[in-house]
């Protein structure tokens, strides 16, 4: 009997094959029915793969998500997302973090000089310098008073160290002597024209602010003669501004109810001084602590709430340059993922504006500046109270419950319904009397 497969003549055990039952010879058998490698059960050859029966080959073999070939689940990797890829394709397509360890893309790699780094470690580890762009590591680069970030040469142009008090200097805003020394204006005007805060110690009553958030106010004027007498009248410092025809008065950090009587101790020492509508009052409300997603609650809800702030006060401030409406939204602060993210958008925004988010990278606050200036001390306790109300309720919501609350087109009952929740009965009828005064007139000052 000879062989259906090599015809010879078969000499010894006779093998039938499933193949329409064919006669086979043992060598020519074993080649045409090999055993699975995993379960050993004989197939033919033809319905083997890679040397395993389709059984076996389902449970051991995944298809690559790259390449489309099969591969043994020993010999891959599964990546973050779940998707299986052979070695050759996860190495090609993948790397990891050299900081944090997450998997990322080779195309999403970010780092200098090799470096392979995730965006988040990116932004945590480089910044730019604000002056020639340049890339540089946030160890080795310098803090301008402006709360940007330079290289060492640029820095190095634009500011220089007082000669006489060390202070760090603008070299556009300092002062330079024939030596070529510079001074800050208080050194070189002189310590008794401008000083420095004083020493705040808060106290334990939070009944007025309701709250124990720290803030500070900066009260500029258009006139204030003899502005020295009240130097140890008041915690308040006394600087230059090139904005205004008088001086600048700055508090200490304050809080609780004791800073706002600090703030009615300098009113009343300034009594002789005046304002007009070239001054402003800003308010700065501390933000150091708070996470990321404290920010964006409350960093979106003065988004949603800017028109019944601007209206409680007057045309000309709200037409005012230096307090122009923000420029951020929804989404931009959503884009930020931790405080890194943060301070880059608020590096970016334009400080002059009503809410100032990029006074959080220099002061580690979030600076109000569409107030009007005013020396009288129940409107400007009046702001900061209410401000403080307004933090304290909004930080703790999620970014859709805000636009819940403050749901609206305009500045209508809805949004005046949910600013009165939230300021309370004397605060509400304070500024709804500001809001008429101020809904119908053309411009006018505190």
């Amino acid at each position: 009997m000879n062989c259906d497969n090599c015809n010879r003549v078969i000499d010894g055990a006779i093998f039938i094959g499933s193949e329409d039952e064919e006669v086979l010879c043992a060598a020519c058998y074993c080649e045409l029915y090999p055993t699975c490698c995993n379960c050993g059960e004989r197939f033919h050859v033809d319905k083997l793969e890679d040397g395993y029966c389709d059984e076996c080959h389902s449970a051991y073999f995944t298809e690559c998500a790259e390449c489309g070939e099969f591969f043994h689940n020993d010999n891959g990797r599964i990546s973050d997302n779940g998707d299986f890829y052979c070695q050759d394709c996860y190495d090609e397509q993948f790397t990891r973090c050299e900081k944090c360890d997450c998997e990322l893309l080779m195309d999403d790699m970010h780092g200098e000089n090799g470096e392979c780094l995730c965006e988040s470690c990116y932004d945590e580890t480089y910044t730019t310098c604000d002056s020639c762009s340049d890339t540089i590591r946030r160890d080795y680069s310098c803090s301008g008073d402006n709360g940007n970030d330079y290289c060492e040469s640029c820095y190095n142009e634009l500011y220089s160290t007082c000669e006489n008090c060390g202070r760090t200097v603008d070299r556009e805003e300092g002062y330079c002597n024939d030596d070529g020394e510079y001074y800050c204006s208080r050194c070189e005007r002189g310590q008794n024209e401008y000083w420095e805060p004083k020493r705040f110690v808060p106290g334990v009553s939070c009944v007025e602010t309701n709250s124990d958030i720290c803030f500070g106010v900066e009260l500029e004027t258009s006139s204030c003669p003899n502005h020295t007498d009240i130097k140890d009248k008041t915690v308040f410092g006394c600087k230059a501004d090139g904005s205004i025809t008088g001086k600048e008065f700055i508090s200490p950090i304050l809080s609780t109810d004791k800073g706002l009587d600090a703030i009615r101790e300098f009113c009343s020492a300034a009594a002789g001084f005046s304002v007009d509508n070239k001054c402003g009052f800003h308010l700065h409300i501390d933000m150091r602590g708070r996470d990321v997603e404290e920010l964006q609650a409350i960093a979106y809800a003065y988004h949603l709430t800017y028109k019944f702030w601007a209206s409680l006060v007057p045309l000309s401030r709200r037409k005012n340059t230096y307090c122009g409406e923000h420029n951020y939204d929804r989404e931009d602060l959503e884009n930020c993922g931790n405080i890194y993210a943060f301070q880059t958008l608020a590096r970016r925004l334009d400080r002059y504006t009503w809410l100032n988010l990029s006074a959080f990278n220099s002061h580690k606050t979030f600076e109000v500046r569409l107030h009007t200036s005013t020396l009288n001390d129940v409107k400007v306790c009046n702001w900061v109270k209410a401000h403080l109300f307004f933090v304290e309720y909004v930080k703790g919501q999620t970014l859709d419950q805000l636009e819940i609350l403050f749901n609206n087109e305009g500045c209508g009952a809805e949004l005046w319904g949910g600013m009165a929740t939230i300021l309370g009965e004397e605060l509400t009828e304070f500024y709804n009397e500001r809001a008429a005064q101020f809904s119908n007139e053309k411009a006018g000052v505190e």
